[in-house]
């Protein structure tokens, strides 16, 4: 005892060492000791709420009160636990382009930077509100949701705007700051020795090809459409130039030419698909060659199919193809009035853009013609099928992009130890569990034949298969797995991080990790949220506390999707938890079917309507 307060430590000091020994390890047991996990039951502790913080903060000017009569409205229903998405690092901004904090006074319809000017730090603020209600809180963090989803032109800036990375059609911009920061670390491209590129005085043809003939599209790894392209319609292609992916400028007196023609096709991501009958539409170029941009507008595209991605090719004079980035989502400014405008106007604020428009909306044929194009933006499509398009216009720029805006790469240790002091600070703010999510809808990987890469794992890969992946034919499953071993060190530094905060933590897993392939749809490996990682699954169920299965159905709660993986979580006392998505059909009886589930702990939705549905026999 010092000036009348107790010193614990002192006191223990003094104690023989055979005791301080064991009084440690007691101790360090008790620290990282985690809650039994509970079993399954009939009330509100069988199902929960996710609730997507970026999308609340940015629906209404939440307050600390609001946000708390929220959460205690939810605990008065009966809930006991939610789950939260939250807000990217330093609000970088997604798919949805939600995050922004752009304060411009004359954006009605996103409120965050209103709710951040109130409440800080809206992470912090909902995550304190659920617990101060009673709940358990649950944080699902995606270590590379890392923004740049949408761009603004090379040279423009966006309010509040902390990291940047320069791209294809101008700057990707609200990426998280150590994204920008960390500009080598980044998942990057087969050309990543080179900086994201856009050439000019090349191209001197530009190549569409529509199928004419009718062609099945695959929808799903089991499932096909058939579409019937109708080739009578007249084909009278509108060419658009500009230098910096705004303000284009329609070329006049187009030369064209439009020749019936057999060709081999592939998809969005180069697997073949087999020969049909095409119409193939060759336009000179060659008088805007100096160009980095062009825009081929149909009048009545709505009519014409194509795989824009492999479809749509610019040559040079010697007929070689050239290198080229296409296009099929069109900037959208926030205001609809400024959509028929010709040229930006110049006292716009850039960085308060609406979701983007996709180029098979009539609304398209106007858009892009001031605002230009988002050339990495929602994926190349392939998610919904083989890449097809019947779109108004699309945009193609002479050049590539090496870097994806958004994915830091895990193989590098300053990567991985960043994500690990997210996670800590998560638990700082409250969470009782943090759920690692592979998904993310930031800077995404529209063509996974391309990305996926880094000067790290060109080398590792040498080294260990005598393959040189830039120049030689090889597994890209083989590569998804070497990076999945370095997001495994990661999952084991969480276990760590979460023994020593004494609270529990798990990993979204998908039923596609049973057998891995290169499939590419809604629950697919390569998918485009998806980070193109694989890891042995087994290890990391026994590491962690909670597996969640994440997958899409449309078609109802099916027992069979990821069964090996619930079956053995369940038998190593892991917590099961099904994500029952409202968007995917999710309702009342899908709840009810997998909560009757035996293996199944909890379901989460992302509907209040569903969460409280009334269900007759939750068990």
């Amino acid at each position: 005892m010092r000036n009348g307060k107790i010193r614990p430590w002192a006191a223990i000091k003094r104690l023989p060492c055979w005791i301080l020994m064991g009084v440690l390890l007691m101790m360090s047991v008790s620290c990282k000791k985690k809650p039994e996990v509970p079993a399954p039951s009939g009330d509100g502790k069988s199902r929960a709420l996710v609730i997507d913080i970026a999308e609340e903060a940015s629906s209404a000017p939440h307050t600390f009160e609001t946000i708390q009569a929220m959460m205690d409205g939810y605990a008065q229903q009966g809930l006991t636990q939610v789950w939260f998405r939250p807000i990217p690092d330093t609000y970088a901004a997604t798919d949805s382009c939600q995050g922004s904090v752009v304060c411009d006074p004359s954006v009605q319809s996103d409120h965050m930077h209103r709710t951040v000017h109130a409440v800080f730090d809206p992470n912090l603020a909902f995550i304190q509100a659920a617990k101060r209600a009673g709940m358990t809180v649950h944080v699902l963090y995606s270590p590379y949701e890392g923004g740049g989803s949408v761009s603004i032109p090379s040279g423009a800036s966006a309010q509040f705007s902390f990291g940047s990375v320069q791209g294809i059609g101008g700057t990707s911009v609200f990426c998280s700051a150590e994204v920008g920061a960390a500009k080598n670390q980044l998942v990057s491209s087969l050309q990543y020795e080179n900086p994201s590129v856009v050439e000019k005085g090349k191209a001197v043809t530009l190549e569409v090809v529509f199928a004419a003939e009718a062609f099945e599209n695959r929808t799903s790894q089991s499932e096909v459409s058939t579409l019937t392209p109708d080739a009578s319609v007249e084909i009278l292609p509108q060419l658009w130039y500009s230098s910096r992916n705004t303000d284009y400028e329609q070329a006049q007196d187009v030369s064209f030419t439009v020749t019936q023609e057999r060709r081999a096709l592939t998809d969005a991501v180069g697997n073949p698909l087999g020969e049909l009958d095409c119409r193939v539409v060759r336009i000179d170029v060659s008088a805007y060659s100096g160009s980095a941009y062009f825009a081929v507008a149909f009048e009545n595209g709505d009519r014409l199919y194509t795989i824009p991605f492999s479809m749509i090719n610019l040559y040079g004079p010697d007929g070689t193809a050239l290198t080229s980035t296409k296009a099929v989502y069109t900037r959208n400014p926030h205001s609809d009035s400024l959509l028929q405008v010709g040229t930006v106007p110049n006292d716009y604020i850039w960085g308060a853009e609406r979701l983007p428009i996709l180029t098979d909306s009539p609304e398209a044929l106007t858009s892009f013609r001031a605002w230009g194009f988002e050339y990495q933006y929602g994926g190349i499509g392939s998610d919904w099928g083989d890449g097809w398009h019947n779109g108004y216009v699309y945009g193609v720029a002479t050049g590539a992009q090496n870097q994806l805006c958004g994915n830091l790469c895990e193989g590098f240790d300053s990567v991985r130890e960043y994500w690990l002091g997210q996670v800590d600070r998560f638990y700082a703010k409250g969470a009782d569990t943090v759920i690692i999510s592979l998904e993310n809808s930031g800077g995404m990987v529209y063509d996974y034949r391309n990305f996926g890469y880094n000067y790290l794992y060109v080398k590792e890969f040498s080294e260990r298969y005598g393959i040189e992946i830039l120049d030689e034919s090889f597994d890209y499953l083989q590569l998804m797995r070497l990076r999945g071993e370095y997001f495994t060190e990661f999952l084991k530094g969480v276990d760590e991080v979460a023994g020593q905060n004494g609270k529990r933590w798990g990993v979204q897993l998908l039923a596609a990790f049973e057998n891995p392939s290169l499939d590419d749809d809604l629950n697919g490996l390569c998918h485009y949220r998806m980070p193109k990682i694989v890891f042995d699954w087994q290890p990391v169920v026994e590491l962690c506390d909670t597996v969640l299965i994440a997958d899409r159905q449309y078609n109802g709660y099916q027992q069979t999707v990821a069964s090996a993986i619930r079956q053995y979580a369940s038998g190593h006392g892991k917590q099961v938890v099904v994500m029952a998505y409202a968007a995917c059909g999710a309702d009342a009886a899908y709840l009810e079917a997998a909560l009757q589930d035996p293996l199944n702990h909890c379901v989460v939705t992302d509907s209040p309507d569903v969460c409280f549905a009334p269900i007759s026999n939750p068990q």
